[in-house]
């Protein structure tokens, strides 16, 4: 054979600077969402809607996976120290705006110690009918969790019209799993 008659391969070798440069592109997506979502973050602590039986906390802006997340004073160890969290959160280095790479609100836990995988167990099961609405596996760290992609409208995102969608969603989460979090928690 000598000749390339694939026409996928030829469309990548005839376009292959232009791809490159589109590629080039996601960094500058990823920047952008992560400082947009450091805005939200930034501006959670001030909201007066938060949930009235929530206790709020967040991961710090600078871990790789920063976090907003709420909690009931009865899911607390004796330290004080929340076993399980609802929470909204993303990976810095991989965030993005579309469906596959953007934030997720979910259930999350500790799973790195044997009380802790057992308690990921636990949720993972109770969870289950939860779950399955969602999109996203369940993960030890995430027994449940769904991403929050922004609609496209007119080739642009509203970002307070987005910032109102992730915290609507991260609400959602709340009132849709506490129950089940808490019994998860009381077996």
């Amino acid at each position: 054979m000598n000749r390339i008659e694939d026409d996928r391969l030829l469309f990548y070798i005839e376009h292959a600077r232009q791809i490159r440069e589109w590629a080039a592109l996601g960094d500058e997506v990823r920047d952008a969402a992560h400082e947009f979502l450091t805005g939200v973050y930034h501006r959670f602590e001030y909201r007066d809607d938060l949930p009235a039986d929530a206790i709020a906390g967040s991961s710090g802006i600078d871990t790789d996976f920063p976090h907003l997340t709420l909690h009931l004073a009865t899911w607390q160890d004796e330290a004080g120290k929340p076993l399980a969290r609802v929470g909204l959160s993303w990976h810095k280095r991989a965030v993005g705006l579309d469906p596959r790479s953007a934030p997720y609100v979910g259930v999350t836990t500790n799973p790195t110690t044997k009380p802790g995988k057992d308690r990921s167990d636990r949720l993972r099961a109770a969870l289950g009918s939860h779950r399955a609405s969602s999109r996203d596996k369940a993960t030890n760290w995430w027994p449940t969790r769904r991403r929050i992609a922004p609609d496209i409208t007119d080739g642009s995102i509203d970002l307070q019209r987005y910032e109102t969608q992730l915290i609507a969603a991260l609400f959602e989460e709340w009132e849709s799993t506490k129950a089940i979090v808490t019994n998860a928690l009381n077996p």
